[in-house]
C-alpha cells in the first residue's frame, strides 16, 4: 500500500521505470492483502474436513485405509505379513485366496504360521459347487482361470498346509474314525459356505483386515476381468467395535451358514473337494 503511495506521491520525480515497479508492487502488496482472508478460510475449511476425517477413524478404531488391494498391493502384502509377524490366532474369510496362498513359497512370516499347529486357523471359502460361486463366475467370465478354479485352487493350498501340519506331528495315516481327534491337533479348519459373498476377511487378534464385496463393475474393468479387489480395505483395531461385531459375524456363519470340509481334504487326500 506504502509503495502504491509513493508512486503516486513521488511519480513527477521519477523514472517511468521505477514508477512502473512501485505501482506494480504496490499493487499485488493490495491483492494480496485482500484475498489472504479468503485463502486462510479455505485452508480451515480444508483442514476442518480432513481433522472430521481423522476423527472419524481414530473414533472407529480404524488403524489404515488401503485404495484398494490392487492400488496399494505392495503396501496391502506387508501390512498383511506384519500381522502374520505377531498374530497366534487367524481367521479368513473370502471367495478364494489366489494372490496370498496360490504361489508357494508363501512369504516367511505368512509361511511360519500357516504351517504352525500351535496358531489356530480357520478358514471360510465360497463353495466351488454352490449356486452363489456359479452366480459370480457368471459375472467375472473366465477371469485368468475363472473364479471356480481360483476357489479350488484355493482349497488344494490348504489342503497341503493341512496334511503338512499333520506330517509335523507325525501323524500319517488318517481316516474317518481317527480324524476328530487329529483336526484338533493339527488346529486348522476349512468350511465352504454358498451365498452371496459379503467381505474378505482376515483377522488375527491384533486387528481386522476387512473389504466390502460386491456385484459391480467398475468402468475401468474390461468384461472378464476380476471385479473384485478394487474398493478399500479398513484395518481396524482390536479395540474398535466393528473388530467385534465382524468376529460375531464370522462365528455365525462357521457355526450357522457353511460346512466343515476338514475331514474331506484331509481323509481323502488325492480327491478334488466340491
Amino acid at each position: 500500500m506504502l509503495l502504491l503511495l509513493a508512486s503516486i506521491l513521488l511519480g513527477p520525480s521519477l523514472s517511468q521505470s521505477w514508477r512502473t515497479f512501485f505501482h506494480v508492487v504496490g499493487i499485488a502488496f493490495i491483492a494480496v492483502a485482500l484475498t489472504s482472508p479468503i485463502s486462510e478460510f479455505f485452508q480451515f475449511e480444508t483442514l476442518s474436513k480432513y481433522m472430521g476425517i481423522l476423527r472419524g477413524a481414530q473414533d472407529s478404531g480404524i488403524i489404515h485405509i488401503f485404495r484398494s488391494r490392487l492400488e496399494d498391493g505392495e503396501s496391502f502384502q506387508k501390512a498383511i505379513e506384519n500381522e502374520f509377524a505377531q498374530s497366534n490366532k487367524v481367521l479368513l474369510a473370502g471367495i478364494a485366496f489366489p494372490r496370498i496362498f496360490h504361489n508357494p513359497p508363501l512369504p516367511k512370516p505368512i509361511d511360519e504360521k500357516m504351517f504352525n499347529h500351535n496358531i489356530p486357523i480357520k478358514i471360510l471359502l465360497l463353495d466351488p459347487d454352490g449356486e452363489a460361486a456359479k452366480e459370480r463366475a457368471k459375472i467375472e467370465i473366465k477371469i485368468r482361470r475363472g473364479t471356480i478354479a481360483d476357489i479350488r485352487g484355493s482349497i488344494e493350498s490348504f489342503r497341503l498346509i493341512l496334511t503338512q501340519r499333520a506330517e509335523s506331528l507325525g501323524i500319517k495315516n488318517i481316516n474317518s474314525e481317527n480324524v476328530n481327534d487329529i483336526i484338533k491337533k493339527i488346529n486348522m479348519e476349512v468350511h465352504l459356505y454358498d451365498f452371496a459373498p459379503i467381505a474378505f476377511i482376515i483377522m488375527t487378534e491384533r486387528s481386522l483386515f476387512l473389504e466390502q464385496y460386491h456385484f459391480g463393475r467398475s468402468p475401468n474393468v474390461r468384461s472378464g476381468e476380476c471385479i473384485g479387489g478394487r474398493t478399500p480395505v479398513v484395518q481396524f483395531g482390536a479395540h474398535a467395535l466393528t473388530y467385534k461385531i465382524i468376529g460375531k459375524h464370522f462365528d455365525y456363519i462357521w457355526e450357522n451358514k457353511s460346512r466343515d470340509i476338514t475331514m474331506q481334504l484331509l481323509v481323502n487326500n488325492n480327491q478334488s473337494v466340491g
